[in-house]
């Protein structure tokens, strides 16, 4: 590795993915040593290969990801992998793979006191008007309520361990690297901007719903 880099080792979860790839750049430029867990389920090899990054194809909960945490291999741990299709049903699958894997790996990153920042969703809030506060959460599908009980589960043991753990409910996010969301995956998961662009480059109707308010 370069010596250049000074800040540590940093884990990304979901790092093949639209948003945790991008994570994973910020933090190369940032001077860190980056390691990608990733099963590719959903994010995309092409993301990563202009990255200096260490690529480790495991899921969040894998029992060998979960021991090098444990073991204090990582300072601080960037979690992104999850179920982001709204439209998912099977609610035993979206619970286990959104919040029961983010448990196991947040108990095994708080045992090692790293740092834990934390992809939650806006879909916690479901349709309610502006503005959306912390505590008036409620959501209309089952990834939101994953991403609420996530949510939950950090609170409680931030609050155990008497350490900070950072959650970002997630808007629309959108920018580079979500090619496979539209392209592999169809238009369901990906971003508005994504699929306004989409429409225009093919020369078709941009379709709005709602007079705009999506």
């Amino acid at each position: 590795m370069s010596s250049k880099r000074t800040k540590g080792t940093a884990l990304v979860t979901g790092g093949a993915g639209f948003i945790g790839a991008n994570v994973a750049a910020g933090l190369v430029r940032a001077g860190w040593r980056v390691i990608v867990a990733d099963d590719f389920s959903e994010g995309d090899w092409r993301n990563l290969q202009t990255l200096d990054v260490e690529v480790w194809p495991l899921r969040a909960d894998d029992p060998e990801l979960l021991r090098a945490v444990r073991e204090g291999l990582f300072d601080a741990v960037f979690h992104q992998a999850a179920i982001t299709d709204t439209t998912v049903l099977d609610a035993q699958r979206m619970l286990m793979e959104n919040a029961e894997a983010f448990r196991r790996l947040l108990e095994a990153a708080i045992a090692a006191e790293a740092r834990v920042v934390y992809a939650s969703s806006a879909g916690v809030y479901g349709n309610k008007p502006a503005p959306n506060r912390i505590g008036d959460e409620k959501p209309e599908n089952i990834y939101g309520f994953s991403k609420l009980v996530m949510d939950r589960i950090a609170q409680r043991l931030a609050a155990r361990a008497r350490r900070p753990i950072v959650g970002l409910r997630y808007f629309n996010v959108y920018g580079p690297g979500e090619e496979h969301k539209f392209t592999r995956q169809g238009t369901k998961t990906a971003s508005m901007i994504r699929q306004l662009y989409e429409q225009a480059r093919r020369g078709g109707p941009m379709r709005l719903f709602e007079w705009g308010e999506q």
